[in-house]
């Protein structure tokens, strides 16, 4: 039998940054434009904790992902799918080789292929 889940594009590509051992970060330095509060977040390869800070702190700011090389992702919680990563500079990984593998599982899961 087989069995295959597809994960969320986001948690695809900081899956990715920690099998290339590039630690990343939820960006908390531009939370103090909006006057939210001094929150610092360590660099390491806590993915649900940088969801968690996605889903707390949804507001419109750019490279709200930050990887340790200088890399970031401006991730978008108002759009759908891939089109979440609105802005991008990632060096670790071929960004449009992985997001249409993952377009594709998307479309098999949508089919019920998945």
């Amino acid at each position: 039998m087989h069995n295959k889940s597809i994960k969320s594009w986001l948690r695809t590509i900081l899956e990715k940054a920690k099998l290339h051992n590039i630690k990343f970060r939820f960006n908390a330095d531009t939370l103090s434009r909006y006057e939210i509060g001094d929150l610092s977040r360590e660099w390491g390869y806590d993915i649900d904790g940088l969801i968690d800070d996605l889903q707390e702190f949804d507001v419109d700011w750019e490279e709200n992902i930050t990887f340790e090389n200088g890399d970031f992702i401006s991730w978008e919680l108002w759009n759908t799918y891939e089109e979440c990563a609105v802005n991008y500079s990632i060096s670790f990984i071929d960004y449009e080789k992985v997001n249409d593998e993952w377009v594709e599982s998307l479309i098999k899961f949508q089919r019920g292929l998945l």
